[in-house]
């Protein structure tokens, strides 16, 4: 449905714009992750909007707990060109560490938070299901109208 994968684009650019403008980027990985697909079921329209899986840290924060991968964090490094005396290896044991002890709070001071809550708010998805509905309802107005004039032939 046009309306539908419209309203898609409109938001995951949305989205990436968001992400710059919090200066969440390093990679770009996540960026590129961002994906709008939409289905029709049986029950109605499904529409999903899948990114990489650490869209939930950069949104919400991290628990402690559980440390995060190595290589993630010296990516993390090399990309946000972080400068230290340490060796890189020592410096993203120190970040590992102390996310799996303390986690990480979302907001912060290098992310205000928000990431996807500003973005996909009430209003938005309000859009969505009235442009879907409006869509739904030509349709049928059209097949109705076709109907009544192929009847009265």
């Amino acid at each position: 449905m046009r309306e539908v994968q419209e309203w898609l684009n409109e938001t995951t650019t949305a989205l990436v714009d968001n992400y710059n403008r919090l200066g969440l980027r390093a990679s770009g990985e996540w960026e590129q992750s961002l994906k709008g697909t939409h289905e029709e079921t049986e029950t109605g329209i499904k529409v999903i909007i899948s990114g990489a899986k650490y869209t939930e840290q950069l949104s919400i924060g991290r628990r402690p707990g559980k440390m995060p991968p190595r290589q993630v964090i010296l990516n993390w490094i090399r990309e946000k060109n972080i400068q230290s005396e340490l060796k890189p290896q020592t410096l993203a044991y120190l970040f590992q560490r102390k996310i799996g002890t303390e986690g990480i709070k979302v907001p912060n001071k290098y992310n205000a938070g928000g990431l996807v809550t500003d973005v996909l708010t009430n209003e938005r998805i309000n859009e969505l299901i009235k442009s879907v509905g409006n869509a739904v309802l030509k349709s049928q107005t059209s097949e109705i109208l076709t109907s009544l004039k192929n009847g009265s032939k």
